[in-house]
């Protein structure tokens, strides 16, 4: 199956008094000109813009799924049975997505 890949470039504003950690795809974001770049491989037959909503809605899972290992304990979960664990897990999932909204 043939894949493609797709550059997106989004015009961001400079925000000199923002904290945190600054990440960066490249070493001097001055020669970007104000760019952010974000690049997707896919199979998908969608328009780049679709693919860049549709990923740019699950960019937040990763945070979920550690929340989940760190908070709720799920990296410990030793039921006995598949169903077990599938069942904490779930249940997990409903009160992390409930604390959530």
């Amino acid at each position: 199956m043939g894949r493609r890949m797709i550059v997106m470039n989004q015009k961001i504003a400079k925000r000199p008094k923002a904290v945190g950690k600054l990440l960066s795809l490249f070493e001097d974001d001055y020669e970007l000109h104000g760019y952010r770049y974000t690049c997707y491989v896919t199979t998908l037959k969608l328009s780049a813009a679709d693919i860049w909503r549709l990923y740019r809605g699950r960019a937040n899972c990763e945070n979920r799924i550690k929340e989940l290992k760190y908070d709720y304990g799920l990296y410990k979960m030793n039921h006995d049975g598949f169903d077990d664990n599938e069942a904490c897990l779930f249940l997990m999932a409903w009160l992390q997505l409930h604390e959530s909204i």
